[in-house]
């Protein structure tokens, strides 16, 4: 199997960069300083291909949920926390919408925000605890939107759907990082 080499992606400080997963899955490893997890991406405009090292796990989470072919924004920003400066990265879908890979199965929703009912067998189609703690997820997403009105409710869905499989996967109802 040849390999290509890629440039490394070097995101821009503050300019959301749209680009296009050329696989399903990153190429993962271990190195001296932890877990890596590589990412092949595209420009869709340009044809130029990047190696993307997906800076935290929670970065690889959320790039995890889309599949070869889907186009992503990437930002990075740089806020001041007290003496230090810290970086941090949003993964969007580019077009605005929700994840397919999240809702393909979600029941269809009115524009309250309330989901149209369904049929029973359509209820229990395809559904696991991950499908219901992101449906959960993204109903409260919806609630917290109405309250507050200028809220990205992918982002918020996706905050809420990560901290709550954290506390899942510890076992115990106690989150794995602390929020301080």
């Amino acid at each position: 199997m040849e390999q290509t080499q890629r440039q490394k992606l070097e995101l821009p400080l503050n300019r959301p960069t749209t680009l296009q997963l050329l696989f399903d899955n990153p190429l993962t490893g271990e190195s001296r300083h932890g877990p890596y997890w590589l990412f092949a991406l595209v420009d869709p405009t340009t044809r130029e291909e990047y190696s993307f090292f997906a800076p935290s796990q929670e970065i690889h989470e959320q790039l995890s949920h889309f599949n070869a072919g889907d186009n992503v924004t990437l930002l990075k920003t740089a806020k001041q926390s007290g003496k230090k400066v810290v970086t941090e990265y949003s993964v969007t879908p580019a077009n605005g919408g929700p994840l397919k890979s999240f809702l393909h199965d979600a029941p269809p929703v009115n524009g309250n925000g309330k989901t149209k009912p369904a049929t029973q067998a359509q209820s229990q189609a395809g559904r696991d605890k991950l499908y219901e703690l992101m449906l959960q997820s993204y109903m409260d997403a919806l609630a917290i939107q109405q309250e507050v009105n200028s809220l990205n409710v992918d982002k918020c869905a996706i905050s809420l759907y990560i901290s709550r499989q954290r506390i899942l996967a510890n076992g115990n109802g106690v989150a794995l990082t602390s929020l301080t």
